[in-house]
Protein backbone atom coordinates (compact mmCIF):
# COMPACT_ATOMS: atom_id res chain seq x y z
CA UNK A 1 0.00 0.00 0.00
CA UNK A 2 1.44 3.32 -0.74
CA UNK A 3 0.29 7.23 -0.43
CA UNK A 4 1.92 9.37 -3.02
CA UNK A 5 6.39 8.38 -1.96
CA UNK A 6 4.80 7.39 1.71
CA UNK A 7 5.07 3.07 1.38
CA UNK A 8 2.18 1.79 4.02
CA UNK A 9 3.49 -1.86 4.89
CA UNK A 10 4.15 -4.56 8.56
CA UNK A 11 6.59 -4.03 10.56
CA UNK A 12 9.30 -6.32 10.38
CA UNK A 13 12.62 -6.81 13.27
CA UNK A 14 14.71 -5.05 11.16
CA UNK A 15 12.28 -1.96 11.39
CA UNK A 16 12.81 -1.74 15.14
CA UNK A 17 15.67 1.17 14.63
CA UNK A 18 13.62 3.28 12.60
CA UNK A 19 10.79 2.86 14.42
CA UNK A 20 12.94 3.88 17.76
CA UNK A 21 14.13 6.77 15.78
CA UNK A 22 10.41 7.79 15.14
CA UNK A 23 9.35 7.20 18.70
CA UNK A 24 12.39 9.57 19.60
CA UNK A 25 11.81 12.45 17.42
CA UNK A 26 7.86 12.46 18.53
CA UNK A 27 8.41 11.62 22.14
CA UNK A 28 11.73 14.31 22.52
CA UNK A 29 13.46 11.18 24.55
CA UNK A 30 14.13 7.66 23.88
CA UNK A 31 12.57 4.05 24.22
CA UNK A 32 14.66 0.69 25.10
CA UNK A 33 14.66 -1.03 21.86
CA UNK A 34 13.71 -4.02 24.23
CA UNK A 35 10.40 -2.38 25.20
CA UNK A 36 9.49 -1.60 21.29
CA UNK A 37 10.63 -5.11 20.48
CA UNK A 38 8.27 -6.56 23.12
CA UNK A 39 4.89 -4.56 22.01
CA UNK A 40 5.85 -5.20 17.87
CA UNK A 41 6.31 -8.58 18.15
CA UNK A 42 6.82 -10.63 21.15
CA UNK A 43 3.28 -11.51 22.36
CA UNK A 44 1.64 -14.70 23.41
CA UNK A 45 -1.66 -13.97 20.90
CA UNK A 46 1.05 -13.56 18.39
CA UNK A 47 2.51 -10.61 16.09
CA UNK A 48 0.08 -7.62 17.05
CA UNK A 49 -1.96 -6.19 13.85
CA UNK A 50 0.31 -3.22 13.22
CA UNK A 51 1.48 -1.09 10.44
CA UNK A 52 4.56 1.72 9.58
CA UNK A 53 4.41 4.15 7.05
CA UNK A 54 7.98 4.40 5.47
CA UNK A 55 9.65 7.78 3.14
CA UNK A 56 12.59 6.30 2.17
CA UNK A 57 14.51 5.01 4.87
CA UNK A 58 12.86 6.93 7.32
CA UNK A 59 9.72 5.64 9.42
CA UNK A 60 7.21 8.30 9.58
CA UNK A 61 4.02 6.77 11.12
CA UNK A 62 2.96 4.39 12.85
CA UNK A 63 -0.26 2.40 14.36
CA UNK A 64 0.25 -0.30 16.81
CA UNK A 65 -2.68 -2.87 18.47
CA UNK A 66 -1.93 -4.96 21.30
CA UNK A 67 -3.68 -8.15 21.33
CA UNK A 68 -5.30 -9.19 24.67
CA UNK A 69 -7.91 -11.81 25.65
CA UNK A 70 -10.61 -9.48 26.94
CA UNK A 71 -13.42 -10.96 29.06
CA UNK A 72 -17.23 -10.60 27.93
CA UNK A 73 -19.01 -11.95 29.99
CA UNK A 74 -18.12 -15.62 30.67
CA UNK A 75 -16.66 -15.81 27.74
CA UNK A 76 -12.96 -14.94 26.33
CA UNK A 77 -12.87 -13.08 23.10
CA UNK A 78 -9.28 -11.51 21.51
CA UNK A 79 -9.39 -8.30 22.16
CA UNK A 80 -6.72 -5.17 20.66
CA UNK A 81 -5.82 -2.26 22.45
CA UNK A 82 -4.39 0.90 20.50
CA UNK A 83 -0.95 2.08 22.00
CA UNK A 84 1.64 3.33 19.57
CA UNK A 85 -0.11 5.98 17.17
CA UNK A 86 2.39 8.57 15.79
CA UNK A 87 2.96 10.60 12.96
CA UNK A 88 6.81 12.39 12.39
CA UNK A 89 6.04 16.15 12.73
CA UNK A 90 7.11 16.86 9.27
CA UNK A 91 3.93 14.94 7.93
CA UNK A 92 1.48 16.35 10.23
CA UNK A 93 0.47 18.63 7.53
CA UNK A 94 -0.80 15.85 5.65
CA UNK A 95 -4.25 14.92 7.71
CA UNK A 96 -5.85 12.35 5.23
CA UNK A 97 -2.08 10.56 5.48
CA UNK A 98 -2.76 9.79 8.99
CA UNK A 99 -6.34 9.32 8.60
CA UNK A 100 -5.40 6.71 5.88
CA UNK A 101 -3.23 4.67 8.06
CA UNK A 102 -5.42 4.09 10.96
CA UNK A 103 -7.92 2.88 8.74
CA UNK A 104 -5.83 0.25 6.96
CA UNK A 105 -5.43 -0.74 10.45
CA UNK A 106 -8.79 -0.94 11.25
CA UNK A 107 -9.40 -2.95 8.43
CA UNK A 108 -6.26 -5.22 9.50
CA UNK A 109 -7.63 -5.74 12.86
CA UNK A 110 -10.57 -7.24 11.40
CA UNK A 111 -8.69 -9.25 8.80
CA UNK A 112 -6.69 -10.50 12.24
CA UNK A 113 -9.82 -12.09 14.14
CA UNK A 114 -9.68 -9.01 16.40
CA UNK A 115 -12.93 -8.57 18.36
CA UNK A 116 -13.22 -5.69 20.64
CA UNK A 117 -10.95 -2.41 19.59
CA UNK A 118 -10.24 -0.08 22.36
CA UNK A 119 -8.25 2.62 22.85
CA UNK A 120 -6.90 5.74 24.88
CA UNK A 121 -6.86 8.71 22.44
CA UNK A 122 -4.41 11.71 23.96
CA UNK A 123 -5.41 14.90 23.66
CA UNK A 124 -3.54 15.67 20.31
CA UNK A 125 -5.69 12.35 18.41
CA UNK A 126 -8.55 12.22 20.54
CA UNK A 127 -10.96 14.15 17.61
CA UNK A 128 -9.07 11.99 14.89
CA UNK A 129 -10.15 9.01 17.00
CA UNK A 130 -13.50 9.69 17.68
CA UNK A 131 -14.15 10.22 14.01
CA UNK A 132 -12.14 6.78 12.41
CA UNK A 133 -11.62 4.68 15.01
CA UNK A 134 -14.23 4.40 17.07
CA UNK A 135 -17.29 5.14 19.42
CA UNK A 136 -16.93 7.43 22.27
CA UNK A 137 -17.63 5.67 25.88
CA UNK A 138 -16.55 7.66 28.44
CA UNK A 139 -13.92 9.02 30.79
CA UNK A 140 -11.70 6.35 32.97
CA UNK A 141 -10.90 8.61 36.41
CA UNK A 142 -7.17 8.70 37.05
CA UNK A 143 -5.42 9.62 40.71
CA UNK A 144 -2.87 10.47 41.89
CA UNK A 145 -0.79 10.97 45.11
CA UNK A 146 2.09 13.25 45.08
CA UNK A 147 4.73 13.08 47.68
CA UNK A 148 6.53 16.20 49.23
CA UNK A 149 3.99 18.39 49.76
CA UNK A 150 0.59 18.57 51.32
CA UNK A 151 -1.16 16.89 48.75
CA UNK A 152 -3.10 13.70 49.56
CA UNK A 153 -4.56 15.39 52.58
CA UNK A 154 -7.31 12.49 53.36
CA UNK A 155 -4.48 10.13 53.55
CA UNK A 156 -4.16 12.32 57.08
CA UNK A 157 -7.75 13.41 57.94
CA UNK A 158 -9.23 9.68 57.76
CA UNK A 159 -9.56 7.84 60.72
CA UNK A 160 -8.30 4.45 59.90
CA UNK A 161 -7.61 1.17 61.60
CA UNK A 162 -4.37 -0.60 60.45
CA UNK A 163 -5.20 -3.89 59.70
CA UNK A 164 -3.69 -6.39 58.66
CA UNK A 165 0.24 -6.96 57.13
CA UNK A 166 2.01 -6.24 54.62
CA UNK A 167 4.89 -8.08 52.84
CA UNK A 168 6.40 -7.96 49.20
CA UNK A 169 6.59 -10.73 47.30
CA UNK A 170 9.37 -9.12 44.23
CA UNK A 171 8.83 -9.48 40.65
CA UNK A 172 7.00 -12.94 40.63
CA UNK A 173 3.19 -12.71 41.42
CA UNK A 174 2.16 -15.22 44.76
CA UNK A 175 1.07 -18.72 43.93
CA UNK A 176 -1.69 -17.69 46.21
CA UNK A 177 -2.76 -14.53 44.07
CA UNK A 178 -4.94 -17.02 41.38
CA UNK A 179 -7.08 -17.44 44.59
CA UNK A 180 -7.17 -13.62 45.46
CA UNK A 181 -8.02 -13.00 42.11
CA UNK A 182 -11.25 -14.82 41.47
CA UNK A 183 -12.52 -13.78 44.64
CA UNK A 184 -11.81 -10.19 43.92
CA UNK A 185 -13.26 -10.05 40.42
CA UNK A 186 -15.82 -12.64 41.26
CA UNK A 187 -18.75 -13.69 38.80
CA UNK A 188 -19.79 -10.39 38.41
CA UNK A 189 -20.64 -9.73 34.13
CA UNK A 190 -18.46 -7.48 32.85
CA UNK A 191 -15.93 -6.63 30.29
CA UNK A 192 -12.17 -6.55 31.59
CA UNK A 193 -8.81 -7.84 30.67
CA UNK A 194 -8.51 -11.77 31.51
CA UNK A 195 -6.09 -11.78 34.44
CA UNK A 196 -4.67 -14.48 33.43
CA UNK A 197 -0.83 -16.04 34.19
CA UNK A 198 -0.06 -15.40 30.46
CA UNK A 199 -1.64 -11.78 30.57
CA UNK A 200 0.40 -11.13 33.63
CA UNK A 201 3.87 -12.56 32.75
CA UNK A 202 4.05 -11.22 29.54
CA UNK A 203 2.26 -7.72 30.40
CA UNK A 204 4.91 -7.11 32.93
CA UNK A 205 8.15 -8.79 31.23
CA UNK A 206 11.47 -8.14 32.09
CA UNK A 207 11.31 -6.43 28.32
CA UNK A 208 9.51 -3.71 29.20
CA UNK A 209 12.20 -2.02 31.16
CA UNK A 210 10.49 -1.86 34.18
CA UNK A 211 10.85 -1.97 38.04
CA UNK A 212 8.04 -3.94 39.35
CA UNK A 213 7.04 -5.10 42.70
CA UNK A 214 4.24 -7.04 43.94
CA UNK A 215 2.60 -5.93 47.49
CA UNK A 216 0.39 -7.89 49.68
CA UNK A 217 -2.19 -7.76 52.33
CA UNK A 218 -2.65 -10.74 54.66
CA UNK A 219 -5.45 -11.06 56.95
CA UNK A 220 -4.26 -13.87 59.20
CA UNK A 221 -3.30 -16.34 56.61
CA UNK A 222 -5.38 -14.88 54.14
CA UNK A 223 -4.40 -13.05 51.05
CA UNK A 224 -6.97 -9.81 50.90
CA UNK A 225 -5.52 -7.58 48.79
CA UNK A 226 -2.74 -7.18 46.28
CA UNK A 227 -0.98 -4.52 44.22
CA UNK A 228 1.77 -4.13 41.15
CA UNK A 229 3.36 -0.97 41.17
CA UNK A 230 6.12 -0.14 38.78
CA UNK A 231 8.74 2.28 38.13
CA UNK A 232 10.56 2.71 34.75
CA UNK A 233 13.93 2.43 35.10
CA UNK A 234 15.78 5.58 34.73
CA UNK A 235 18.66 3.66 33.63
CA UNK A 236 16.77 2.80 30.42
CA UNK A 237 14.13 5.15 29.69
CA UNK A 238 16.11 8.07 31.14
CA UNK A 239 15.43 10.32 33.87
CA UNK A 240 12.14 11.75 32.86
CA UNK A 241 10.10 9.22 34.23
CA UNK A 242 12.63 8.76 37.55
CA UNK A 243 10.17 8.43 40.78
CA UNK A 244 7.18 8.62 38.76
CA UNK A 245 5.62 4.79 40.36
CA UNK A 246 2.48 3.30 39.19
CA UNK A 247 0.25 0.89 40.32
CA UNK A 248 -1.03 -1.33 37.53
CA UNK A 249 -2.85 -4.01 38.86
CA UNK A 250 -5.18 -3.82 42.17
CA UNK A 251 -7.46 -6.85 43.26
CA UNK A 252 -9.07 -6.19 46.64
CA UNK A 253 -11.99 -9.21 48.27
CA UNK A 254 -13.29 -5.66 50.12
CA UNK A 255 -13.19 -1.72 49.64
CA UNK A 256 -11.58 -1.83 53.35
CA UNK A 257 -8.88 -4.42 52.38
CA UNK A 258 -8.38 -2.17 49.32
CA UNK A 259 -8.19 1.27 51.35
CA UNK A 260 -5.57 -0.51 54.03
CA UNK A 261 -3.60 -1.64 51.35
CA UNK A 262 -3.51 1.42 49.16
CA UNK A 263 -2.31 3.13 52.38
CA UNK A 264 0.48 0.88 53.27
CA UNK A 265 1.71 1.36 49.20
CA UNK A 266 1.88 4.70 49.94
CA UNK A 267 4.18 4.49 52.90
CA UNK A 268 6.18 1.89 51.24
CA UNK A 269 6.49 3.97 48.24
CA UNK A 270 7.56 6.94 49.72
CA UNK A 271 10.20 5.37 51.19
CA UNK A 272 11.85 4.89 47.65
CA UNK A 273 14.42 7.06 46.94
CA UNK A 274 13.80 10.18 45.15
CA UNK A 275 9.93 9.42 45.04
CA UNK A 276 7.84 12.14 43.26
CA UNK A 277 4.28 10.56 42.64
CA UNK A 278 1.91 7.47 42.88
CA UNK A 279 -0.67 7.29 39.97
CA UNK A 280 -2.94 4.75 39.18
CA UNK A 281 -6.08 4.49 36.51
CA UNK A 282 -9.16 2.70 37.56
CA UNK A 283 -12.52 2.29 36.52
CA UNK A 284 -14.06 -0.12 38.94
CA UNK A 285 -16.75 1.21 41.93
CA UNK A 286 -15.17 -0.75 44.58
CA UNK A 287 -11.40 0.22 44.38
CA UNK A 288 -12.60 3.71 42.97
CA UNK A 289 -14.10 4.01 46.61
CA UNK A 290 -10.86 2.48 47.76
CA UNK A 291 -8.32 4.68 46.03
CA UNK A 292 -10.19 7.84 46.95
CA UNK A 293 -10.50 7.11 51.12
CA UNK A 294 -6.53 6.13 50.78
CA UNK A 295 -6.08 10.28 49.81
CA UNK A 296 -4.97 9.63 46.33
CA UNK A 297 -6.13 12.95 44.37
CA UNK A 298 -8.63 13.13 41.60
CA UNK A 299 -6.32 13.70 38.34
CA UNK A 300 -7.44 14.22 34.33
CA UNK A 301 -9.53 11.34 33.18
CA UNK A 302 -8.46 9.19 30.32
CA UNK A 303 -11.16 8.70 27.41
CA UNK A 304 -11.42 5.49 26.12
CA UNK A 305 -13.23 4.75 22.85
CA UNK A 306 -13.95 1.27 21.00
CA UNK A 307 -15.32 -0.72 17.74
CA UNK A 308 -17.13 -3.90 18.05
CA UNK A 309 -15.90 -6.25 15.26
CA UNK A 310 -18.12 -9.64 16.20
CA UNK A 311 -21.85 -9.39 17.08
CA UNK A 312 -23.46 -11.15 19.58
CA UNK A 313 -21.70 -11.17 22.45
CA UNK A 314 -22.86 -11.11 25.77
CA UNK A 315 -22.07 -7.80 27.08
CA UNK A 316 -22.14 -4.76 24.99
CA UNK A 317 -19.20 -3.60 24.80
CA UNK A 318 -20.65 -0.05 23.69
CA UNK A 319 -22.21 0.16 27.12
CA UNK A 320 -19.41 1.78 28.99
CA UNK A 321 -20.97 0.53 32.43
CA UNK A 322 -20.21 -2.93 31.37
CA UNK A 323 -16.04 -2.01 31.88
CA UNK A 324 -13.48 -2.66 34.30
CA UNK A 325 -10.32 -1.24 33.99
CA UNK A 326 -7.07 -0.41 35.75
CA UNK A 327 -3.92 1.13 34.90
CA UNK A 328 -2.05 -2.09 33.83
CA UNK A 329 -4.77 -2.80 30.97
CA UNK A 330 -3.44 0.45 29.32
CA UNK A 331 -0.09 0.97 27.66
CA UNK A 332 0.35 4.45 29.18
CA UNK A 333 -1.67 7.64 30.42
Amino acid sequence: MTDGDIEIRLPTPEDLPAIGELYRVVKGRSRPESVTRHRFFDTPWGDPPALIAVDGDKCVGMVLVWPAALRVGDEVVLGGQGTDGATHPDYRNRPRFFVGLIRAGIQLMEERGVDVYYTFPNARSVKVVKVVAGTYLGEVAAWGFEFGHRGGLGFLRRKWRGLGELSAAGTTPPPELAVLIEEALGDEPVIRVDKSPTWLEWRYSPATAERYEWLLLHEGSSMVAAALVGERDPALWGPHFAGLWRIHELFAVSEDAGEGLLRRVIAHVRQRSGARKLDVLVKDPRLEHAVERAGFARETPRPITSIVFREGLQLDPYDFSNWRIISGDMDFF
